[in-house]
């Protein structure tokens, strides 16, 4: 399950923190899988990437040490308890 949260700062930069749950027997675990810092122009439509950071994809990143404020990542595991407590219990 993967969760992206996004934080406008003003009308024309954002910031986007995607994180994944994983659940096993195990280990379980939220990996914090990617931040994005986007901008764009007045009057456009279209985020341009003006800094990335990617778990995976390091070669692509240019950010070394993203931010992950506590309450981002708070609401990051409560959007994850939310959507587990709406999962079906079935026979």
């Amino acid at each position: 399950m993967r969760i992206e949260v996004v934080r406008n700062n003003g009308d024309l930069k954002r910031e986007r923190w995607t994180f994944f749950l994983h659940i096993d027997y195990s280990r379980s675990v939220i990996w914090f899988e990617r931040y994005v810092l986007e901008e764009r122009a007045t009057n456009h439509r279209i985020w341009q990437n003006k800094g990335l950071w990617d778990k995976i994809d390091e070669y692509h990143s240019t950010v070394q040490d993203p931010p992950l404020p506590a309450d981002i990542e708070a609401e990051a595991r409560q959007r994850f308890a939310e959507a587990v407590a709406k999962l079906p219990i079935t026979k």
